[in-house]
């Protein structure tokens, strides 16, 4: 278990941010999890990141540092544990966590595979589903047509999941 993680049950909700790597609008993102923190938590919270260097393993925690969030990395052991250390990583934070966000492309394996051991887990899930076709282009300003606000998701959608691993 990482150091980290040892203070992790000193939380009441645990909360593991996951999702496509493909994702690139931290601006939504950020409108999304201010949304989510304010609507589905209660009492003391910290996140948990599988510390990506893409979509929302880094959005997370970029979003914990402006804030002021505890965010735990749980990266995959690539050197160890080859072409499935994804899935093991995926498998120790679920083990560590009470609540899974996913943001998927409807696509992604390693996220599928997240949202599985979600399921497995017994966490509490909610699914951000997203249209890769309108992901904002950095040199443009026109992506702010598609930011989610509150009440008027745009090419999102907050739902449980009910999606099966296949």
């Amino acid at each position: 278990m990482l150091e980290e993680a040892k203070n992790l049950p000193n939380y009441a909700n645990r909360i593991i941010v996951a999702g496509s790597r493909t994702y690139t609008d931290y601006e939504q993102f950020s409108l999304l999890m201010d949304e989510y923190v304010a609507n589905s938590i209660r009492g003391s919270y910290c996140f948990i990141s599988g510390d990506a260097r893409h979509g929302a393993d880094a959005m997370i925690i970029a979003w914990c540092e402006k804030r002021r969030k505890p965010c735990v990395r749980v990266p995959a052991k690539w050197a160890e544990i080859g072409r499935r250390a994804g899935f093991y990583r995926n498998r120790e934070m679920a083990e560590l966590a009470s609540h899974l966000v996913c943001i998927y492309d409807g696509n992604s394996s390693g996220t599928r595979n997240m949202i599985w051991e979600g399921k497995r887990h017994q966490l509490e899930l909610k699914v951000v589903l997203f249209d890769p076709a309108i992901q904002p282009n950095e040199n443009e300003q026109s992506h702010k047509k598609h930011l989610h606000r509150p009440g008027k998701p745009t090419g999102f959608s907050f739902r449980n999941a009910d999606l099966d691993q296949s």
